[in-house]
């Protein structure tokens, strides 16, 4: 350790384990996996990933690996610190959007534009 007294550590491993696996579940299911499909195609046992989803354990940075690989997400998606103000509609939008093909992307920024300049008659 570093000889800092143990409240003044940067981070809090429960609390930070919970964002990371919620982030993961949410990719998850924006993705349509259910979670033994997930499991399967990271290579892992359903039964752990059903235990990590559902706070019982925590996961290894091996395991997340295989699961970001699995999803073609990068980890560093689920490990940035999300101390911006979003709430959970937010951040599962910003995970779908970031699930897209280049040209869905393209489609949906069009149409954010034209619900932007839209001007509901009243």
């Amino acid at each position: 350790m570093d000889g800092k007294p143990r409240d003044t550590l940067q981070y809090k491993p429960d609390l930070e384990c919970k964002k990371v696996l919620k982030k993961i579940d949410m990719a998850r299911k924006s993705k349509n996996l259910s979670i033994h499909r997930l499991a399967e195609k990271a290579g892992i046992a359903s039964s752990t990933l059903n235990e990590m989803l559902h706070g019982k354990t925590a996961p290894q940075l091996y395991t997340l690996y295989k699961i970001c690989n699995a999803m073609g997400i990068p980890i560093s998606e689920f490990l940035e610190d999300t101390r911006v103000d979003v709430n959970d509609i937010e951040i599962d939008f910003l995970t779908k959007y970031r699930c897209l093909p280049e040209w869905k992307r393209e489609m949906l920024n069009e149409y954010l534009e034209m619900l932007i300049q839209y001007k509901r008659e009243e």
